[in-house]
């Protein structure tokens, strides 16, 4: 007989009229005696069964432990972006930084004018702290947070944070028009 690739040999007893034998290649010592060859199967069935689920634990809970670690790991990471969403005086930080940035870049003046570069880089920043103060705005989507600045014909976006970190964007933009005012 075989079954799931182990064999047995079934031999009779005619003095006990019974079937009784050894399963090939399993460890244990697993003698079968029945009384009839349909339970001497049976048997043969149930030890083989009962090997192979003592040699191949199942593998639910493994797959548990990943879904739950992989569901406690995005958790974590939302729980984090939600307290390190950037609110709006971050973004006011980050753009003011940049417009400082291309002013500078921009600047053009000698060492002796250096007073008067600074005096407009403190200028600037004064007013574009006023300028972001009336046309700026910040809406939080939670674990990001997104700034647009409104020119009163329409909003373009000029900001994008996420994880306490603001990104700015139009720079190049920025220091076209600064160059068309000076």
């Amino acid at each position: 007989m075989k079954y799931k690739n182990y064999y047995t040999y079934p031999k009779y007893s005619e003095g006990d009229k019974s079937y009784y034998g050894t399963i090939d290649d399993l460890p244990e010592a697993s003698m079968i005696e029945a009384d009839n060859l349909e339970e001497y199967e049976r048997i043969f069935h149930q030890y083989v069964d009962d090997h192979l689920n003592k040699k191949e634990p199942s593998s639910a809970p493994k797959r548990t432990h990943k879904g739950l670690i992989a569901l406690i790991c995005v958790i974590a990471f939302l729980g984090v972006a939600i307290l390190s969403c950037p609110d709006k005086q971050s973004h006011k930080e980050a753009i003011t930084e940049m417009v400082n940035e291309v002013i500078t870049e921009s600047s053009t003046l000698d060492e002796e004018d250096a007073g008067l570069a600074l005096l407009g880089m403190s200028l600037s920043q004064g007013i574009s702290n006023w300028i972001l103060e009336g046309g700026l705005t910040v809406k939080n989507h939670f674990v990001c947070s997104v700034g647009k600045f409104n020119t009163g014909t329409e909003e373009k976006m000029v900001s994008f944070g996420i994880f306490g970190h603001v990104f700015t964007f139009g720079k190049e933009a920025l220091a076209e028009n600064l160059n068309e005012l000076f």
